[in-house]
């Protein structure tokens, strides 16, 4: 019997409504994988990246693997898709089929991913009098792996689905066919094309609608959720009538015409900052065919306060365990959920935005990171970002970061991006660079409110000073502080147009051997239409240790009119005093009673937590910062969930970036990641939960973690180890 590794690349692209769940493996001595000739045939839905198999071959047997992703299917907000109360799964496309012979102790397959060929129709008599329908596809082309366009398959449906026409596997009409004489020109139809490839793989179907009549289905125009006062509606319209000639939209207040745009196409924005609350908006679409016909299609909404959106919460004030995310090092982010509850992150040395979701799923992590989204306008890497991501009123997403990379520290950029709800597609509209690049270290000390956004500018010369800043043309105000602090100061904004400032130290906070001291216990609020500051209370954070300078500051939602009752006081510091970083427990400020409460609810893990997601249903998501690839998640709970249902953590407390196992030890195979090195002494027992079956590993296991180079002479056999675990996907292994 042979021990055969098999491990796969973690899907790409994937679109936003799927959730990567499970790997289907799939190893055969024949290439066409006939059943009777099957050495593996299952689907893992814990065993995501990598599986080990006992095959019964011999070395120099040749053998054939592959694989594909089973997803969960997703609704648009983010939860899984239910029909018949079912949840709803698909399997991707296989990946290139790949020989292998009996020798090999591991195998890697790589996601085999085909563009999904743009369909078009065209006429032709080349074969008649008669005109006939052409159908044209764009070239095979591949995203990832190799291969070469063997086969395409065509389909025609009507409007109702029905088939009337389905040619499979067509190898000698690529890119082109000629459709037989009965498919009438004149029909409506819809036209579907697929590639595939000779290693096996299949694109997805590309359409193309072939509408005839001037009847235009009323669901292809669509409008993102609720109208809110201040955010831009959004419309997606999908016209597939080619015979169009212009779409208009008229806007009207109850009844009288508000606003015309003309000549829409695809998607639209419109501002909606001097909408009237509570009154009935008319959105009347107006589409001109060729013919001079006109079709309407009309959408009513009751435009409702911005803030209504935030709904009253039962605050458990307590954490919940929410598993592993891979970061790949140290990160510093604070993330407010957006408004279609797309969440984004960013990763250590990448140039990448990326989009995560939360699902309330024990099955996989609940934090889960979807994908790379966009990459910032930045030429390098960023090495251990610092970054900001919130909604302004109108709907345009902020992106503020430090631009730093390996050579240099780097300045604070503010980017402003248009940001469509239904798919998730940004576009850049406008950078800043902040003038000074020591303005702003820490995420915590920037906020937006209503279309601006307001930082804490710091100048040793000049003092510091809140700053406004207009994001889409550079214009900034700045106010004087009332108090002094050179780093740090922490501020959060409400749904009142109120800032609230606090924290900060006057020390060198550079010197991580130090404990540093607060500078001030006072809390101030700055009224951004008044704009004054009033002290808030007196000395509210003395309940607060002395020694926690710099907070996350997340809201808490609360009454019936919807604004905020108060605040929830995350520590964030990241200097080596353990005895303070230990101490993750919250603080709540409740703005009624103008008081300060501590929450004993750390989680005692020992880590620094400088990562933060404010969620729109009033949780926060906390995940730790250290330079390890894998980070540790909580949930701080709202209403989401009930007391009984939190799961603490049960991992180990860590000392360092090193574990030693001197007796049994349960560590998940994700929070391994987290250490440089694994050493299990004699006598100690390490068992790795979180896959198909859980691995018993003892003294004679070498546990890799990271990327290593052993000379098997010096360090691998005088140690005894007659087994290897890689308990990290992203590790390597190499012998010398």
């Amino acid at each position: 019997m042979k021990r055969i590794n098999i491990s796969v690349i973690p899907p790409v692209l994937l679109p936003s409504n799927l959730l990567h769940i499970g790997t289907e493996y799939k190893v055969s001595k024949d290439v066409l994988f006939i059943e009777d000739e099957l050495l593996v045939n299952e689907v893992s839905e814990t065993n995501l990246f990598e599986k080990k198999f006992s095959l019964d071959i011999g070395n120099e047997d040749t053998f054939y693997v592959v694989t594909r992703y089973k997803y969960l299917v997703l609704d648009e907000t983010g939860n899984p898709k239910l029909e018949n109360g079912e949840m709803v799964y698909k399997f991707g496309t296989p990946s290139m089929i790949t020989p292998f012979k009996g020798n090999q102790e591991g195998v890697r397959i790589s996601d085999t991913i085909i563009k999904t060929p743009k369909v078009r129709i065209e006429t032709t008599t080349e074969l008649s009098n008669k005109e006939q329908l052409v159908i044209t596809t764009s070239e095979f082309e591949m995203f990832s792996s190799i291969g070469q366009h063997k086969y395409s398959t065509y389909v025609i449906t009507d409007l109702e689905g029905k088939v009337l026409f389905k040619r499979e596997l067509d190898e000698d009409n690529l890119t082109r066919l000629i459709l037989p004489k009965e498919i009438n020109i004149l029909d409506n139809l819809i036209i579907y094309a697929s590639h595939h490839s000779d290693t096996n793989a299949t694109s997805n179907y590309g359409t193309y609608v072939n509408m005839t009549t001037n009847k235009l289905p009323r669901y292809l125009v669509e409008m993102y959720g609720e109208l809110w006062v201040g955010v831009d509606a959004q419309f997606s319209i999908k016209l597939i009538n080619a015979l169009y000639t212009n779409c208009k939209l008229d806007v009207y207040e109850e009844n009288v015409l508000k606003s015309t745009y003309n000549n829409i196409r695809d998607f639209a924005f419109i501002p909606t900052s001097d909408y009237i609350e509570n009154k009935v908006y008319n959105f009347k679409f107006t589409i001109t065919s060729t013919n001079g016909l006109e079709y309407e299609y009309t959408i009513s909404k009751i435009a409702r306060k911005y803030k209504e959106r935030f709904k009253e919460k039962d605050y458990l004030d307590k954490y919940d365990y929410s598993g592993m995310i891979i970061t790949n090092g140290l990160t510093k982010t604070l993330s407010y959920q957006l408004i279609n509850n797309a969440i984004l992150l960013f990763k250590n040395n990448t140039k990448f935005l990326s989009l995560a979701k939360y699902l309330n799923i024990r099955e996989n992590n609940n934090l889960q990171v979807m994908g790379d989204l966009f990459a910032l306008p930045v030429t390098s890497n960023i090495i251990d970002p610092s970054t900001f991501i919130k909604e302004l009123l109108n709907g345009d997403v902020i992106i503020s970061y430090i631009s730093r990379d390996n050579s240099s520290f780097g300045n604070v950029i503010v980017n402003t991006y248009e940001h469509n709800f239904f798919n998730n597609a940004f576009r850049l509209k406008e950078t800043i660079t902040l003038e000074n690049k020591d303005e702003l270290v820490m995420p915590g000390s920037m906020i937006t409110s209503g279309n601006y956004v307001y930082y804490i500018k710091y100048n040793s010369l000049l003092g510091n000073k809140l700053v406004r800043l207009d994001p889409y043309n550079g214009i900034t105000e700045e106010y004087e502080l009332p108090y002094s602090s050179k780093y740090g100061i922490s501020i959060v904004a409400d749904l009142d147009n109120n800032i609230y400032l606090m924290g900060g130290t006057n020390e060198d906070i550079t010197n991580f051997a130090l404990k540093h001291k607060r500078a001030n216990d006072n809390v101030y609020r700055f009224s951004t239409i008044g704009k004054a500051f009033t002290k808030v209370g007196n000395n509210l954070l003395s309940t607060v240790n002395k020694e926690i300078y710099q907070f996350h500051i997340a809201p808490r939602y609360g009454d019936k009119k919807s604004t905020v009752l108060g605040f929830t006081l995350f520590n964030t510091i990241e200097n080596n005093n353990h005895d303070v970083i230990a101490d993750q427990s919250a603080y709540v400020f409740d703005l009624s009673k103008l008081t300060i409460t501590y929450k004993d609810n750390d989680h005692l893990d020992n880590l620094s937590y400088g990562n933060t997601i404010v969620m729109n249903n009033g949780d926060i998501i906390r995940y730790s910062s250290t330079d390890d690839p894998a980070q540790k998640v909580y949930t701080y709970i709202s209403d989401s969930k009930k007391e009984e249902e939190l799961d603490d953590d049960g991992n180990i407390i860590r000392d360092g970036n090193h574990l030693v196992v001197k007796s049994p030890t349960t560590v998940n195979k994700f929070d391994l990641c987290r250490y440089d090195s694994v050493v299990i002494e004699p006598g100690g027992t390490l068992i790795i939960t979180g896959g198909e079956e859980d691995e018993i590993c003892y003294s004679d296991t070498l546990v890799v973690t990271r990327d290593m180079v052993l000379d098997v002479a010096v360090e691998y056999n005088p140690k005894g180890y007659s087994n290897i675990v890689m308990a990290c996907p992203e590790a390597t292994l190499v012998f010398k």
